[in-house]
Order: C-alpha cells, then structure tokens, then sequence
C-alpha cells in the first residue's frame, strides 16, 4: 500500500524560497506550491482533495497573507493554517 503523505500549500511571491522549500520538503510530505494568494485559493477551490496544512507568506503584493489566510479559513475551516 503507498504512503499517504499530508497534503500542505506554500504560498509566496518569491518563486526561490517555494522551490526550496518544496526541494526540501520533497519525499516527506505532498507539496503544492503557489505564487499569490489568488492562485493558492484558485489550487484550493479546484483540488480533489482539501490540504490539510496551508504556509502562507504574509508580505505578498495584491493580496497580503493575512488576507489570503482568512479566505481560506472562511473556504476552508478545516484547514490548519499559518
């Protein structure tokens, strides 16, 4: 039977610190990443499956992580987010 690993979504503007840490990170858990908040709600609302874990930069243009991470809450109450 295949390991079922946690689904988590890393949202930031800045594409280095995503691959890093989805290098990182690799193996140990299902990682998706995202570059804003509006493309992290979009991945959201269109999965198959919820994530469990949601890691979201809080300084992003258009949408802050703050803002982004009460969306998702409303969403997505289920979700542990940070």
């Amino acid at each position: 039977m295949p390991k079922i690993l946690p689904r988590v979504l890393c949202v930031d503007d800045e594409p280095h610190i995503l691959n890093a840490i989805a290098r990182s990170l690799r193996g140990s858990l299902d990682i998706t990443i995202a570059g804003s908040g509006r493309q992290a709600l979009e991945l959201m609302c269109e999965a198959d499956e919820p994530f469990q874990v949601v890691v979201s930069d809080m300084k992003m243009p258009e949408m802050t992580g703050a803002v982004f991470l009460s969306h998702a809450r409303r969403e997505f109450p289920d979700t542990v987010r940070r």
